[in-house]
């Protein structure tokens, strides 16, 4: 079964305008400077696939992996921005890490 928008650990507070996981992206339009999906960008970095083995958002890194070739041969602007973030170091670990320190709370 497809995952879904909400199904994403971001879904709540997510801006993007395109996400891998919307069956109806291609209806969605998206401008230069927009945000763009957390796992698209970390999709496009040296070692995601290993980053991700065994993360519970490892169905969302792969849909978002499936996804993007088509989603970058349509939008310009994305293929851009995931060329950009290609050059920037992985924030999946960071962001574990803050998710982390507040869970005893």
């Amino acid at each position: 079964m497809p995952l879904t928008p909400s199904q994403c650990r971001f879904y709540e507070t997510c801006s993007v305008p395109l996400c891998p996981v919307d069956s109806d992206w291609r209806k969605r339009v998206m401008m230069k400077g927009e945000a763009v999906c957390f796992y698209l960008r970390e999709a496009v970095k040296e070692g995601a696939e290993t980053h991700f083995k065994g993360d519970p958002a490892e169905d969302m890194y792969l849909a978002a992996n499936d996804a993007m070739h088509d989603m970058t041969t349509s939008v310009y602007p994305l293929k851009i921005a995931l060329e950009k973030a290609s050059k920037s170091q992985s924030k999946l670990r960071q962001f574990d890490l803050n998710v982390n320190k507040y869970k005893n709370y």
